[in-house]
């Protein structure tokens, strides 16, 4: 396993993960290869985030992936709003992604999921509010066009 973490602080650097499996998945109709994102997102983008994390406040993780359609939010209005509610420092190597309404942020156990945007992994979750559905403040996602290079380098 290879580990990327620019600095102690992984909620404002960017974390990432390289696994090896020890064997290749069967690619099928669901289950496909990732297109990885080598430009940046816009504002306004309209994306989408999944996963099988909780539906609720309660410990209960989804039984079927979940999916929602997310725009990407203005960094700098973000930077903002993060240090506002989270205390975080938003780096230019996150982007975020939600808008002013509750029920558009990814909850416990969706942490690292995917944010793509046209079919390409754009972000993989990084932080976002600890209470699920209520947050008025975009999640956090490391984005990953940045770490390209290193993601190449680290895969087999």
């Amino acid at each position: 396993m290879e580990k990327f973490q620019s600095d102690q602080n992984i909620f404002n650097k960017g974390t990432l993960i390289v696994e090896q499996v020890s064997k290749p998945f069967e690619i099928t109709d669901t289950v496909k290869l990732a297109t990885l994102r080598t430009k940046p997102s816009k504002t306004g983008e309209l994306c989408t985030i999944s996963g099988w994390g909780w539906t609720e406040h309660a410990n209960n993780i989804s039984n079927q992936l979940l999916k929602l359609d997310v725009p990407i939010y203005d960094h700098d209005k973000c930077i903002v709003r993060v240090k506002e509610n989270f205390k975080y420092n938003v780096t230019d190597l996150i982007i975020c992604a939600g808008n002013s309404e509750p029920g558009t942020d990814p909850c416990r156990g969706d942490s690292g999921g995917p944010l793509t945007c046209d079919d390409e992994l754009t972000g993989l979750d990084s932080f976002g509010a600890l209470s699920c559905g209520t947050s008025t403040v975009p999640n956090g996602y490391t984005e990953v066009y940045h770490f390209i290079n290193w993601i190449k380098e680290h895969a087999v």
